[in-house]
């Protein structure tokens, strides 16, 4: 095995998501695989010296600043522009056998990882923590999107089917 990819958006705060993907990539490399996490977007990250003791690459400065631009959308949590935009970029960046295996966390992400698979013929495997159609009802049902959920659901139950 060449070496293996683990693809996680972008870092705001030491969650668990975060803590999982650094320990994945860590005891990976223990075990002798090649490893390293792959950040599609920096971000000013607080807890730096977790990130120490693994080779980190940041997909966003390889990037011209067009391509990394991006916002969070209003009223949701998590979900920016990088999301939708990234699959389009990412074929520039990770080529064809420069990885053996993505393993990608993050449900957004996973679009990043489907579209490296299509271009570029890298297997995936997605860590799903919360399936779209999960997180719309539970977290947005009592916002200004919750009104939108009628036509959202159905959207995040095609797109997690994808993933």
């Amino acid at each position: 095995m060449k070496k293996i990819g683990i693809i996680v958006g972008q870092f705001f705060s030491m969650g668990g998501v975060g803590i999982i993907a650094i320990e994945q990539v860590r005891n990976l490399r223990r075990l002798g695989f090649d490893a390293e996490l792959v950040l599609l977007r920096r971000t000013r990250f607080p807890f730096k010296e977790y990130l120490n003791d693994i080779p980190v690459r940041y997909i966003s400065d390889e990037m011209s600043f067009i391509e990394q631009f991006s916002f969070r959308f209003p009223f949701f949590s998590f979900f920016s522009l990088l999301y939708l935009t990234y699959p389009f970029y990412i074929h520039r960046y990770i080529k064809k056998g420069e990885y053996s295996l993505i393993i990608c966390h993050e449900t957004y992400s996973c679009f990043t990882a489907i579209a490296i698979k299509k271009r570029e013929g890298i297997p995936y495997v997605a860590f799903v923590y919360d399936p779209i159609s999960y997180i719309l009802p539970r977290v947005y049902k009592k916002r200004a999107v919750g009104l939108l959920l009628p036509f959202l659901s159905p959207l995040g139950l095609f797109l997690d089917r994808k993933i």
